[in-house]
């Protein structure tokens, strides 16, 4: 019985400060968009353009609805349930359930990298990556859209995590569910997990959540954005077309590719120090940056900034076995980066006030044009 409560006095205070952390996370998100401007007052534009009208228009039928190429389900779940709220609450509400969403996701990375670093300042460092990554200031805070770019990292832990929780295949589903590019984390699972890793509930949340896409890819409806099905026959123009504009732009290929080669061995230097865990964080960081930067034909923020979190990780994980005047260091490397790029890109809150938006005159057909962040994006037709 002693041994019961010593076990659940020692939970109760983890707890708490996961919850802290979590709460901290918020508040970074949302300082570092408020410096910026009126971030309350502006909707994203694909919250608006894509899962706003989406949900207005199919509604539940959202949830299955394809856009871009694949199923953004936490971020459709979200903009359903706003679309509910009176108009006027809609840019409010994605501003802050982003960055909830990201509290949530700290939490999860506090109690698990203190559960693998035993070392509650990595933990906490670990953590707030999340919300402080330098690369995340220019468009990925505070909006639904970019939430797979955090879904993403949180997965990567939830891949190396050996509690047994419900908490890390729900990470990954909600991932998955969001994000094709969950595939990579493929070579983290294999490293850390080896033959038992097709035994893992993180693999059977993978697959089920990639399954959900290959049928939203192939059988869901399809988005107010992009109306027209998709024959069997695109399939392979979007592949040649993919390759015309990778040939095109050599030089993001090829910075990929050094990208790709340099965190690669440096994964085969902690790999020698048999740190499986954070060698998986390395690779899969490598595979953020390299292969959407390929895709994609340049190099995006929101990739960077997976790739640095991951990185941090990896980092994280190793500090507890460096010598004291180097784990400082680093630390104090972190924080400057941090601090030296907290507020948010003017360019993410350029755009018009949503308020104005939505009370502006009415057009001749009963209906107007709210225009969306950033300046110039885009607008979406809205009723009177």
């Amino acid at each position: 019985m002693s041994d019961i409560s010593v076990t659940t006095r020692t939970a109760s205070p983890a707890r708490a400060i996961g919850a802290t952390v979590g709460f901290a996370a918020v508040v970074c998100v949302l300082s570092r968009l408020l410096l910026a401007g009126h971030a309350f007052d502006r909707v994203w534009a694909e919250d608006g353009a894509v899962f706003l009208v989406d949900a207005r228009t199919h509604g539940f039928g959202s949830l299955i609805a394809e856009y871009s190429g694949y199923a953004h389900l936490v971020p459709r779940i979200l903009a359903l349930i706003g679309s509910w709220l009176p108009l006027a609450y809609y840019a409010l509400f994605t501003v802050t359930v982003s960055a909830v969403v990201v509290g949530l996701l700290a939490w999860y990375v506090y109690a698990s990298a203190r559960h693998t670093t035993s070392s509650p300042t990595w933990a906490l460092i670990a953590a707030l990556a999340l919300a402080l990554a330098p690369a995340y200031r220019a468009e990925a805070l505070g909006n639904l859209a970019n939430l797979q770019w955090f879904l993403l990292p949180a997965a990567a832990w939830a891949v190396i995590d050996t509690r047994r929780t419900r908490i890390a295949p729900l990470v990954i589903l909600a991932a998955a569910t969001t994000s094709p590019l969950t595939i990579l984390l493929l070579p983290a699972l294999l490293l850390t997990h080896g033959r038992t890793a097709l035994r893992t509930p993180a693999t059977l949340a993978l697959a089920a959540g990639l399954g959900f896409q290959a049928v939203v890819r192939f059988a869901g409806i399809h988005s107010v954005a992009n109306p027209a099905p998709r024959s069997p026959g695109v399939y392979p123009a979007m592949a040649t077309e993919i390759l015309e504009s990778v040939g095109s732009t050599p030089w993001a290929p090829a910075i990929a590719g050094i990208i790709l080669i340099v965190l690669c061995l440096a994964a085969w230097f902690v790999g020698a120090r048999k740190n499986l865990p954070a060698t998986a964080f390395v690779v899969t960081s490598a595979l953020f940056v390299a292969v959407p930067t390929v895709l994609n034909g340049s190099a995006q923020p929101r990739y960077v900034a997976c790739g640095f979190v991951a990185l941090v990780w990896a980092a994280c994980l190793a500090a507890p076995a460096l010598r004291r005047t180097f784990a400082t260091g680093l630390a104090v490397i972190l924080a400057a980066s941090a601090l030296l790029t907290f507020t948010a890109d003017p360019y993410r809150v350029s755009g018009p006030s949503w308020t104005s938006e939505i009370n502006s005159p009415c057009g001749p057909g009963k209906t107007h044009q709210a225009d969306l962040s950033p300046q110039d994006w885009g607008a979406i037709p809205l009723p009177c």
